[in-house]
């Protein structure tokens, strides 16, 4: 039985208000936990409220053995367009300060990105990077491809464990491998950045996973082209907030590991960043938020 998920973590831990077909709910605190072998770790003490017991506690869990990311440093020379198409001013989803009610239509919080604490230490997400953004954002190809898998049928969200194996995703495979002199260039036969990074060339596929349930506008097999609508944004499976998940790699394989890309700014000098959590982008590259700072001030 699918259900409705709402969670409360501590330091390492996720909290969500989560939504499903059925609308049925449940509270629920998890706890993401990495220990050496043979290692107890006590987490919590159950406190069961007059008239119930432990019968009435549902416990799940995932004990899996840690696969952390075989080549850290790895980094592809192909720079993707940004992913998120900024919505207006006044779009108000999610957010937390009257500050970041002013930074909705110029960019996105980035909350968690290489190296992540929380979930991206591991082989299949080190590299990627989290984007807060209201459901129905407009997802954007990161350059000229072909769909390579679409999946668009889960309605859970939330950080329960069983959200761990249900996820809605988009993804594609780059025409540019980065054969072209050492940057990604825009997928159009413009040059490169001067500033791009050296890095070993090869097939290049992006992903973009929490897509919004039947919202894919594109089918495994279409070509696309670079900044194309390919999905809209949303919150389907493990996931503490409606966010955009995005990471890269050399292969569709399941087992592959991701690898390190930039974004490449639309300004005239198509300069590269890659986003830091805490700080706020859009497709132009990074956004100062002195309203946000300023109210922060005053408050």
């Amino acid at each position: 039985e699918e259900e409705k998920e709402e969670g409360a973590g501590g330091a390492d831990g996720g909290a969500a208000e989560g939504r499903e077909e059925k609308r049925r709910g449940r509270k629920c605190t998890t706890f993401i936990v990495l220990c050496p072998p043979r290692t107890f770790a006590h987490l919590c003490r159950i406190h069961c409220p007059p008239g119930t017991d432990l019968s009435d506690v549902r416990i799940d869990s995932d004990v899996s053995d840690y696969d952390p990311h075989p080549d850290p440093t790895d980094s592809h020379p192909v720079a993707l367009a940004f992913p998120l198409l900024c919505p207006s001013a006044g779009s108000t989803s999610n957010v937390n300060t009257e500050g970041e009610k002013e930074m909705w239509g110029r960019g996105f919080l980035c909350t968690q990105g290489i190296g992540g604490h929380l979930t991206h230490f591991f082989r299949g997400n080190h590299h990627a990077y989290d984007f807060r953004c209201p459901v129905g954002t407009p997802v954007l190809a990161g350059g000229d491809g072909v769909v390579v898998s679409v999946r668009d049928g889960c309605r859970r969200t939330g950080v329960g464990v069983s959200n761990l194996y249900a996820w809605n995703s988009v993804m594609i495979k780059l025409d540019d491998e980065g054969g072209g002199g050492g940057g990604g260039g825009d997928g159009n036969g413009n040059s490169p950045s001067a500033t791009a990074p050296v890095g070993r060339t090869g097939p290049l596929y992006a992903e973009y996973v929490h897509v919004d349930p039947h919202t894919v506008l594109v089918r495994p097999g279409e070509q696309v082209r670079r900044r194309q609508v390919l999905c809209m944004s949303g919150g389907a499976g493990f996931s503490p907030e409606p966010h955009l998940h995005v990471s890269a790699f050399r292969s569709e394989d399941d087992r592959a590991p991701t690898v390190a890309v930039e974004f490449e700014s639309e300004g005239g000098g198509r300069e590269r960043f890659a986003p830091k959590a805490g700080r706020w982008y859009n497709d132009m590259g990074e956004v100062v938020p002195e309203v946000a700072v300023a109210t922060r001030e005053v408050n």
